[in-house]
């Protein structure tokens, strides 16, 4: 079994949804804090009660009263094989199918119409439920709930399906019922689990020989303790959930009191041999239950389980999200829901769907997100060096030209611009030098589909450049190139604002082994303005910046470089990434207008409502 598609309506968050259509594997609704996802999945649990959207779409004025009736609109399908196992399972009972038009009405159609309905490729029952004054019954979403053909409302046909696959009890009748799909439904609701990061009471319960996990997962001692019966079983169990949370070598049960059963999680080897140094399940993290009973369904359920996990990040480390979906994914026969707002998850289930949810004035909607979109993203994004954990929930991207610009720059804006970066992401690019050759325009398209591709990322503002020792006609047509986004440093590159004598003896100073006696600012000068007098690194004629002051059109690095390398005697080498950062933050404290003009790009590249 597995959900084909869903709708809720007057929902919390929801005013409708519209239809969310579900794959058979893993399926991500992802989205931030509050969108909505816990809300959408909730309306998966049958027990839930409705609760009626409240925003000024259902309630435009203080004495308006929003609609009280929430609902759930659900397609349930089976393969046939999946089907008549159901009916097995569920045993002897009668069933009714409503008659269909066209068929004359006498027992000797019967058998026809039963058969007819049994030798369906696919079962898709479609239901619908609403929820008033916290009840609410089941009622089909089409005559009949499998849509197979139109019926005649109010005659039915009853049969028994048997253990052995026999078909006896056949007989007509007329009356006011629903067909089988309605008081199956709380079969259904036993193929559903649902996983949320609240802690749950799984570590003591009555012994029990039921081997089949409740919806609720409140059994998990009895059964696992079952599984204790089954050694080759309870060791691959146990190897799993080692290898998800190393720090736990195995699970194992012990009798707490006549006829109860508890689950002890042992956090020293087994080798030991010393139950009494185990802990009790209900004094370990939230996260740890909630991997015992999801492995448990996933590896022993005999039937296709429906398997939803709310949030998993919020009770697992991204390390054990990535090996817990690792072994889901071997275990493939399940459906999967999740809803996440970590890229982590995305990342790694490679979902056969993927919906995005967001909020706006207190309305949730969602969009689509097409897989191979999905996956295409995370291609692009190994192209430019960057994750999906990077720009997942940004509002916009800010390019830069490397690492120290993406991390003096956010500082620079704090500092001297007296601002955050709130909803953009800030984030270098990964080779500018393709900028330099006729990639140019790859480079920038790859960026561009990053930004633009579907709405799980975000736009791109501006790419912001180190200006080298372009030509103005470059610059030009890399600008034209990039669509209009790119904008240039006025000096050659960011280290240039760097060449602050005082600046570079102090950090100097500060590094372990840098030379025996203390640098001085004013030997930093001298050093500078030999460098100066003899046109050391300036760009050559015919560059944009060619005949501009020196610290403008040197190479700033190169300088840097030169002056670390005689200061130290060689002793220590200039790292952009370190000592960079150094002396931004010095210049923060000492000198910020030195890079008030980085500030003002920044802040040009910004939306206003980040000013």
């Amino acid at each position: 079994m597995f959900i084909s598609d869903f709708r809720i309506g007057n929902y919390k968050s929801f005013v409708d949804s519209g239809i969310l259509n579900l794959g058979q594997g893993f399926n991500v609704v992802c989205g931030q804090n509050n969108s909505g996802k816990t809300a959408l999945l909730e309306a998966l649990d049958f027990g839930t009660q409705g609760t009626p959207h409240r925003s000024l779409v259902t309630v435009p004025t203080e004495r308006s009263n929003p609609a009280p009736q929430s609902w759930l609109e659900i397609s349930f399908a089976f393969s046939r094989a999946e089907f008549l196992e159901f009916l097995r399972e569920v045993g002897p009972t009668p069933h009714s199918l409503y008659w269909p038009e066209g068929v004359s009405w006498d027992d000797r159609q019967s058998r026809s119409i039963v058969d007819r309905f049994l030798n369906q490729d696919q079962f898709t029952f479609r239901l619908r439920r609403d929820y008033a004054a916290g009840a609410g019954g089941w009622k089909p979403q089409t005559v009949p709930t499998y849509g197979l053909y139109r019926a005649v409302q109010n005659a039915f046909v009853d049969f028994r399906y048997n253990l052995d696959g026999s078909i006896s009890d056949l007989s007509r009748h007329s009356g006011n019922q629903a067909d089988l799909g309605v008081p199956l439904i709380g079969e259904f609701r036993k193929r559903i689990y649902r996983f949320t990061a609240e802690r749950v009471g799984l570590g003591v319960c009555a012994a029990s020989t039921d081997p089949r996990l409740s919806a609720n997962a409140s059994n998990l001692p009895a059964v696992l303790q079952l599984l204790q019966g089954n050694t080759p079983k309870l060791a691959y169990f146990n190897s799993l959930v080692h290898e998800i949370l190393p720090q736990i070598y195995q699970i194992s049960t012990v009798p707490p009191a006549a006829g109860q059963v508890e689950i002890r999680v042992w956090t020293i080897d087994p080798v030991h041999r010393r139950l009494d140094l185990t802990m009790p399940l209900a004094q370990c993290g939230t996260g740890v239950g909630q991997v015992l009973a999801i492995l448990y369904v996933a590896l022993f359920s005999t039937a296709r389980e429906v398997i939803i996990i709310d949030e998993p990040q919020s009770f697992l480390h991204p390390g054990a999200i990535r090996k817990l979906v690792q072994v889901l994914k071997s275990e493939s026969k399940h459906q999967y829901i999740i809803a996440t707002h970590s890229p982590t998850v995305i990342a790694v289930t490679e979902p056969d769907t993927i919906n995005v949810c967001r909020i706006s004035e207190g309305v949730s909607t969602l969009t689509p997100i097409e897989p191979s979109d999905a996956k295409d993203i995370q291609s692009y994004l190994v192209e430019v060096g960057a994750r999906l954990s990077d720009v997942f929930g940004a509002d916009n991207i800010l390019w830069v030209e490397g690492r120290t610009e993406e991390i003096c720059f956010p500082m620079i804006l704090e500092e001297v611009g007296r601002r955050r970066l709130r909803g953009t992401a800030l984030l270098a690019v990964s080779n500018t030098g393709d900028l330099q050759t006729r990639d140019a325009e790859r480079i920038f398209d790859i960026y561009n589909r990053l930004s633009r591709r579907n709405s799980l990322l975000p736009p791109a503002l501006a790419f912001i450049f180190d200006s080298e020792c372009r030509t103005q006609a470059e610059k030009i047509d890399l600008h034209r190139r990039s669509g209009g986004l790119l904008k240039f440093l006025p000096r050659r590159m960011y280290e240039n604002y760097l060449l602050n004598e005082n600046a570079i003896a102090a950090v100097a100073n500060e590094i372990a082994g840098f030379r025996e006696n203390a640098v001085t600012g004013s030997e930093v000068v001298d050093l500078l303005s030999a460098m100066e007098a003899d046109g050391r690194f300036v760009c050559p004629a015919g560059a944009d910046l060619a005949g501009q002051p020196w610290r403008v059109c040197t190479n700033g690095a190169k300088v840097l470089e030169d002056v670390f390398a005689r200061l130290s005697e060689t002793r220590v080498a200039f790292d952009k990434t370190t000592h960079a950062v150094l002396l931004t933050k010095w210049l923060l404290s000492n000198a910020p207008d030195d890079v008030r003009e980085v500030c003002d790009l920044i802040g040009e590249s910004l939306p206003v409502a980040e000013v």
